[in-house]
This record gives structure tokens, C-alpha cells and sequence, in this order.
């Protein structure tokens, strides 16, 4: 029996103010907490090395997700398909 990938994650910090980020599940695994898990592990690790924000790039034609990030508290970016959050508030 072989091992598969059931999902990925990467994020690439260029800078703090810069992170290429792509998150992936296999669609017969997707619903089950895997991509959440993922991300909340990349953020967490994210937020350990001072990143203080993250932005993605979701297509218009993947709704789905869409709402995943916006479940996870990314919001839309006005004049842009582009989703943020901040990772280290500022008092």
C-alpha cells in the first residue's frame, strides 16, 4: 500500500510584510479539518517569527474557497479578489 499526499501547505516569506502562500487537499478529503489544520499550524508558526500579516490570492471561480478563508477570517480586500488577516495586533 502506498503513501499519498492528502493535502499541502507552503508558505515563502520574502519579508515580513511578504508571504507567497498556496494551501492544497485532495478534494475526496476536503470537509474534514485538514486544510484548517494546516493553516493554523503555518500561522502559528508565522506569528513565532514576526510575520504581522498575510495575504492570499483566491480565483473567481473557486467559491468554495473563498469561503474556507473567509471561515478562517481572511476578508476581501476592496478593488481586489485578494484576502488578508492580521496576525500580531498593535495596541
Amino acid at each position: 500500500m502506498g503513501r499519498r499526499s492528502l493535502g499541502s501547505l507552503y508558505a515563502v516569506m520574502m519579508d515580513a510584510a511578504d508571504t507567497s502562500y498556496h494551501l492544497a487537499v485532495d478534494p475526496a478529503y476536503q470537509g474534514r479539518g485538514l486544510g484548517k489544520r494546516l493553516l493554523d499550524e503555518s500561522l502559528a508558526g508565522l506569528r513565532r517569527i514576526g510575520v504581522k500579516r498575510v495575504i492570499i490570492m483566491v480565483a473567481d471561480n473557486n467559491p468554495s474557497g473563498r469561503e474556507f478563508w473567509k471561515r478562517s477570517g481572511y476578508e476581501e480586500i476592496p478593488g481586489a479578489v485578494a484576502m488578508g488577516i492580521d496576525l500580531l495586533v498593535s495596541d
